[in-house]
């Protein structure tokens, strides 16, 4: 997953069915907390159908890469991560 976001743009994290978490990250350690990077701490939910009763909002603030994964369990080894304005290109990769 992954996407352009427009500047101080505001994404939300909203679980369903387990823990979740937003952990800030970097592109070489993509399941590695960032030093000074943001946790939104973990967010429980038991429901499929609705969200969690809390939510964690991000303020993008710059255009500057988003590396961001779940620290819960293996889910980031799983492939939970997410980047935001990640690439100008896929020639970037």
């Amino acid at each position: 997953m992954y996407g352009w976001i427009l500047l101080c743009l505001h994404v939300n994290l909203d679980s369903r069915l387990q823990n979740h978490s937003i952990v800030q990250s970097s592109f070489s350690e993509p399941c590695q907390p960032l030093g000074g990077g943001f946790f939104s701490g973990f967010v429980p939910s038991t429901s499929p159908d609705s969200p969690s009763r809390t939510s964690f909002t991000l303020t993008v603030g710059d255009k500057n890469p988003k590396w961001v994964y779940c620290s819960q369990a293996d889910h980031c080894k799983k492939g939970m991560v997410h980047a935001i304005n990640a690439f100008v290109s896929c020639a970037a990769l």
